[in-house]
């Protein structure tokens, strides 16, 4: 016994836990209990860093996202229980090319969960086809959440060599001992994908360094040069999701995932469908109401159509034509404007005559270079004509202002001075 957990058997062990199926007798139900290594208790600060990430991961409601029941410490072992699953492993049905439709079907779920431990702040820190667990009817769910960070930083696996995490599915910043973020998973499950699409992962080699080394300095195989069958965009989106710098990457999973599942749809959009067997769908099930603690809403992940605009300009108009309608009209409106003041100075007559001269063409030249950037702007054949009228106008009033003005000037000084 562990706790108030029955042992069973063993089902499974690996660098950072071994596992065992054990039954909870008050609750009557089977639970998966993973114990760590024993040599953790003696690190500092592996307790609270234990403590810590366990709570995170409990509070983690995805139904993507395997469930953490309790966590604990006994005889110096740490331990964590967690949903137990019968369906094995994404890693028992690897080994050959699977369709795009159904790896996008196998990984949509996964990148839901990924999108949500992120929003709230955890990161998986190894994602790979052996933490991707199957339900009776194929429905994956994400395990081991936060199991690389419990064990990041041990001075027994610093000492010893080990490394925490997968080197084949570590993204490049991870293998260097960088700080990483959300795109550092996206990399991980775009290796899945890509393991899944091609039937092999982008780097191997035969010792865990030349992995590494190969994540950080390597040329990633084309996927299409190892499974011709798969579209451009496809591979596109692929690459996006493996590039080697974060910025360059996808930045969430669903947005990679909502990629390969446009490119399928357009695969299947120009082609006759082909029978495919393996990975079904899994079935649609509506979530549960979320409790307080829940995103008020999950994340869009298939990308948003493209927006409807405007054109800036029309074909043939250089955009700086209608920069210098738009400039003329509203300088051509000021001018008018200005010279409305002098109207109201009835004591005299001579300025208001001459302020009309200025106010009328002001506001004609106005409308008219308005009208001509409008017309211009909504691609209407007129546009074009008016544009000609506008801009002959605006020669002659410039060449008034530079004229007229003088001879206003010198007209209303004579007759004020007779």
């Amino acid at each position: 016994m562990i706790g108030p957990y029955r042992v069973i058997e063993r089902i499974g062990a690996g660098g950072m836990a071994t596992v065992y199926k054990a039954h909870h007798d008050a609750l009557s139900r089977y639970v998966a209990l993973k114990i760590l290594p024993d040599f953790l208790a003696e690190q500092e600060g592996f307790k609270e860093r234990f403590q810590q990430e366990a709570v995170a991961i409990a509070h983690l409601r995805h139904p993507s996202v395997l469930a953490v029941y309790d966590y604990g410490e006994q005889d110096g072992n740490s331990y964590i229980v967690e949903e137990f699953v019968e369906g094995g492993t994404l890693s028992d049905r690897m080994g050959k090319p699977h369709a795009l439709d159904e790896t996008v079907a196998m990984l949509s779920p996964i990148a839901s969960a990924l999108d949500y431990a992120h929003s709230r702040g955890v990161l998986h820190r190894d994602v790979k086809p052996s933490n991707i667990m199957l339900t009776a009817d194929s429905t994956p769910i994400l395990g081991d959440f936060g199991l690389a960070k419990m064990m990041s930083g041990t001075e027994h696996l610093t000492m010893s060599g080990m490394i925490v995490g997968t080197p084949e599915y570590m993204a490049p910043e991870q293998c260097s001992g960088l700080p990483i973020d959300a795109t550092a998973d996206v990399y991980s499950l775009g290796v899945v994908a890509y393991q899944m699409l091609t039937g092999q992962v982008p780097f191997k080699a035969a010792t865990p360094a030349a992995v590494i080394v190969a994540q950080m300095r390597g040329e990633l195989p084309p996927p299409r040069s190892i499974n011709p069958d798969l579209s451009p965009s496809a591979e596109s989106a692929l690459l996006k999701g493996l590039a080697r710098k974060p910025d360059d990457r996808w930045p969430k999973a669903g947005d990679l995932i909502g990629a390969l599942a446009a490119a399928e749809a357009t695969a299947t959009s120009t082609a006759a469908p082909a029978a495919v067997s393996g990975f079904a769908a899994p079935p649609v099930t509506p979530l549960p109401t979320p409790p307080p603690s829940y995103p008020s809403s999950y994340p869009s992940y298939y990308p948003p159509p493209a927006a409807v605009s405007t054109p800036a300009a029309p074909a043939g108009v250089p955009v700086w034509v209608l920069i210098l309608l738009a400039v003329g009209a509203g300088i051509s409106t000021f001018v008018a404007l200005l010279f409305l003041i002098p109207l109201f100075d009835t004591s005299d007559p001579s300025a208001q005559e001459g302020s009309l001269l200025f106010v009328i063409p002001g506001i004609l030249l106005a409308i008219l270079q308005g009208a001509a950037f409008f017309g211009l702007y909504q691609r209407q054949s007129w546009g074009r004509g008016l544009g000609f009228v506008a801009a002959a106008a605006l020669c002659l009033t410039c060449l008034g202002v530079v004229l007229g003005a003088p001879l206003i000037y010198g007209l209303v000084k004579s007759k004020t001075t007779d």
